[in-house]
């Protein structure tokens, strides 16, 4: 088995597993993080399910990119939406399928798969990273952002979290939805990035004696260069 087809086949894997995560987070009811949130409220005011409309969102991030870059954007951005719709496939089939019936049964169990479920989505995402075939589509939007602005990534990035909080504080208001945003949120915001720095290197050295990646990939030096 090539280099590629291993690393195009882990892709897949840890998108799925990343879907089944998301799915876990938002049955335990305590939560989700930000971008997440805004799908989730959405989901409660439209009747859509929350992995259809995350690969809308990102479809509209991935319409950004091209409309910054212009010339700039590469066409193997288009993997971006690849990813998106899988993933957005992933999180239904979980979250509604799967995992339909799946309740907890009381408060301290649930803020348990909430936390166990963010330290778990961050090993996997970091392993995405670390693969370096393509970025998610918000994450490019930040970096296209970045590169036409000079605005730092890990900046805008934040104002993105900040705006997706805001939109469902205020639908949730208006609309008398169901809170997205909790406990859970908090905790994502706290734990998710500092655990991806942790989970990132190791994953990488584990890559490399699988013979899946050669040091360090250009997505993690396209990030680090914007940190």
């Amino acid at each position: 088995m090539t280099k590629s087809i291993k690393a195009y086949g882990l892709l897949g894997i840890l998108i799925i597993l990343a879907g089944a995560g998301i799915a876990v987070t938002v049955k335990a009811d305590v939560g989700v993080g930000p971008w997440d949130a805004m799908s989730l409220t959405f989901s409660y005011l439209t009747g859509l399910k929350i992995g259809t409309l995350g690969i809308i969102f990102n479809f509209i991030c991935l319409i950004g990119q091209k409309i910054l870059l212009g010339k700039d954007f590469k066409n193997s951005s288009i993997w971006q939406i690849v990813v998106s719709i899988l993933l957005g496939i992933a999180i239904n089939f979980f979250a509604y399928t799967a995992f339909k019936n799946l309740v907890f049964p009381n408060y301290i169990i649930r803020l348990t798969a909430s936390i166990t479920s963010t330290v778990f989505l961050a090993a996997v995402i970091g392993a995405i990273v670390v693969l370096g075939i393509t970025s998610f589509a918000l994450e490019g939007f930040c970096s296209a952002v970045h590169r036409k602005t000079g605005i730092p990534f890990g900046k805008f990035r934040q104002w993105v979290d900040f705006f997706c909080v805001t939109v469902s504080i205020i639908l949730t208001f208006i609309f008398s939805l169901k809170w997205s945003l909790r406990e859970g949120t908090i905790i994502s915001m706290l734990l998710f990035g500092p655990l991806m720095g942790i989970f990132m290197p190791k994953i990488e050295k584990m890559f490399e004696k699988w013979g899946i990646v050669d040091g360090k990939s250009e997505l993690e030096k396209e990030i680090e260069e914007m940190e």
